[in-house]
């Protein structure tokens, strides 16, 4: 952690006389990518602002409408979370009040059920048929697969 952060402001503000000497670099389209580096084939774009300052001021001005926007968008969402949060609250009261009156109701008891057990059904390997491709509309019918037998302890 710094320990002394006036030291820091005090260096900022020192070096903030030489920032002019930063310019943007060049800038160069290779293919689909963009470098500071020249490549073989490469474009070299231009990158400064050619916007009248008219045009500058009335994008500066929808740049700060559109700020105030998602502000103001993001306040009404932050409300409505906050009174959805407090509906919950409410409804999980009530519940929670009316809990004792349920345990107090009679308690409902299951009636019995007969459960028997099935025969497992074993895995029996059997021999792949053979697939033969038709073309549609050759008047050629199509396969069936044969029906399987029923088991006796097969559900209806």
């Amino acid at each position: 952690m710094i320990r002394h952060p006036w030291l820091v402001t005090l260096l900022l503000i020192a070096i903030s006389p030489y920032s002019h000497w930063a310019r943007a670099e060049k800038v160069y389209k290779c293919g689909s990518t963009y470098s500071q580096t020249p490549c073989p084939g490469g474009t070299l774009l231009e990158v400064d602002d050619t916007r009248d300052p008219t045009e500058k001021k009335r994008m500066d001005a929808q740049t700060r409408r559109n700020a105030e926007l998602a502000r103001d968008m993001e306040q009404s969402r932050l409300a409505n979370e906050a009174a959805l949060a407090a509906e919950r609250a409410k409804v999980a009261e009530n519940a929670a009040q009316r809990q004792p009156e349920r345990q107090q109701t009679k308690e409902i008891v299951a009636e019995r059920v007969l459960v028997v057990a099935r025969k497992p059904r074993l895995y029996k390997p059997h021999k792949p048929k053979g697939f033969t491709a038709v073309v549609p509309g050759t008047g050629h019918p199509p396969v069936k697969a044969p029906k399987r037998k029923k088991r006796p302890d097969d559900n209806p």
